[in-house]
């Protein structure tokens, strides 16, 4: 997930991603349509071209919110505003 792609890499590290480019538009405020493209990644990883990677398996606790936590408003499978 994201935690592991923050302690793995560091800003200006080439790194490799597997997943799927997503073509948008929309209209700005002004009413310019405007295209952006996403990446909607699967794994993540350093390239090891120039460099070495040592693997270590994590055992995070579940990613999700506890049931009862009351900062929890979002509906189960949501997904996140940013």
């Amino acid at each position: 997930a994201a935690e592991n792609v923050a302690e793995s890499l560091q800003r200006g590290m080439r790194v490799i991603v597997q997943g799927r480019l997503k073509q948008r538009s929309y209209e700005d405020r002004e009413g310019v349509r405007r295209t952006v493209f996403e990446l909607d990644a699967d794994e993540v990883g350093p390239a090891l071209s120039n460099a070495t990677a040592a693997v270590t398996k994590t055992s995070r606790a579940s990613s999700a919110a506890p049931r009862n936590d009351q900062w929890n408003t979002a509906a189960a499978g949501a997904t996140p505003p940013f």
